[in-house]
């Protein structure tokens, strides 16, 4: 599993908006996850932020996303082969993360 940032186009009282988020893509480099939220840089320092702000920059070089039409994934982390074995089990450690939940 790997992410990257994106600009994604949402919409408020249907009015259009761009931010960046955080997308989260299983081994297949499929989507499977989003953050809620637009993220900002931050760094342990100022070189890591120089690295981040610059992945920030690349989201502009990707298509940008439209939120009510991202098709979810699954998230196909194969943990056997994982050098953490820990599993996920609270949904409360994925707050910060959306997909919609299919029936």
């Amino acid at each position: 599993m790997h992410f990257n940032y994106r600009i994604v186009q949402a919409e408020y009282k249907d009015e259009p908006y761009f931010e960046i988020r955080t997308i989260h893509y299983n081994n297949a480099g499929e989507i499977c996850f989003i953050s809620k939220e637009a993220t900002i840089p931050i760094g342990n320092s100022v070189e890591e932020l120089h690295r981040v702000f610059n992945q920030y920059l690349l989201a502009f070089e990707n298509p940008i996303l439209i939120e009510s039409q991202i098709k979810y994934s699954s998230w196909d982390m194969d943990l056997e082969s994982s050098e953490s074995s820990e599993s996920i089990d609270s949904s409360d450690e994925l707050d910060f993360l959306t997909r919609p939940i299919t029936q």
